[in-house]
């Protein structure tokens, strides 16, 4: 079995390593040419608008998890749908569409 040069070359494997490796070089460069940071008085203190920030831990809202949810809710729903319409999925477009309805009113009812 002769896969021959041009199947080697054009791999998957190939051009994830041959990215992967002109990033590091990208990263490589940036990182000798770039100015050297110095740490001079309050330079590298946050601020915003001007004024000082509080020295304060903020809590992280948790609110962006909900949309990412319906986000991916969504989305999956629209590849399977997508996959029934072309007659690959079979049935389950019905499944999925259900099971995204009863999804998203859980999570609008939060």
């Amino acid at each position: 079995m002769d896969l021959g040069i041009e199947a080697l070359v054009f791999s998957p494997l190939t051009m994830f390593l041959l990215s992967l490796a002109l990033a590091f070089l990208v990263y490589a460069i940036g990182a000798r040419i770039a100015p050297k940071l110095k740490d001079e008085g309050d330079k590298l203190k946050s601020y915003a608008c001007g004024e000082e920030l509080p020295e304060t831990n903020p809590r992280p809202s948790y609110n962006f998890f909900h949309l990412a949810v319906l986000f991916t809710i969504f989305h999956v729903s629209a590849i399977v749908i997508t996959a029934e319409s072309a007659g690959i999925a079979g049935g389950l477009a019905l499944v999925y569409a259900f099971f995204m309805l009863v999804s998203i009113v859980v999570l609008m009812g939060r």
